[in-house]
């Protein structure tokens, strides 16, 4: 008798376990998009040097590269692309830069697809951090960038989803 007591007191504990009292969270699908390059490849910046001892912060010399990006729709849903944010790792895979290189606001309707240029410039300063991961001071080094897209769905104003880009990069002086 103890043991079907048991018994169907565990089975009831199991029962109950499984079961949640209070409010069911509903998740809506989201906005996604697919990025892509237009032209794959490594992106060299020649940067000149404007001091007088090297690369330095706060010297004027920069680069700047315009990489073309295509961004698609995938989700069937209008959304906003606002920006491409991207990152600066260098050959060890220490994080140089973060940042968004904002577009004007471009509305992309479902399943649809746009080219947005992206001005990238590199200044003295970060060159300066890309040529040293290496332990070696001489103006020339590779790192990587990755990029992903950022906006919002026009349906329930929820961030959009993205895949994440990768590229080689370099600095060297001209």
């Amino acid at each position: 008798m103890i043991k079907k007591i048991f018994f169907l007191t565990s089975i009831i504990i199991m029962v109950n376990s499984g079961c949640e009292k209070g409010t069911t969270i509903v998740y809506f699908d989201e906005g996604m998009v697919e990025i892509s390059f237009a032209n794959p490849g490594r992106v060299d910046f020649f940067i000149p040097d404007l001091g007088a001892s090297g690369w330095n912060y706060g010297d004027t010399g920069n680069a700047t590269e315009t990489l073309s990006i295509w961004v698609k729709e995938n989700s069937g849903k209008e959304i906003s692309l606002s920006g491409i944010s991207w990152r600066l790792y260098s050959i060890n895979e220490w994080l140089i830069y973060d940042g968004t290189e904002f577009v004007p606001p471009i509305i992309l309707p479902a399943n649809d697809s746009t080219l947005v240029q992206v001005p990238i410039t590199i200044d003295e300063g970060l060159a300066h951090q890309i040529d040293i991961a290496d332990g070696i001071e001489d103006y020339t080094n590779t790192g990587t960038f990755k990029f992903w897209a950022v906006g919002y769905d026009n349906e329930y104003y929820k961030p959009i989803g993205s895949n994440y880009i990768y590229s080689e990069m370099s600095v060297q002086k001209p």
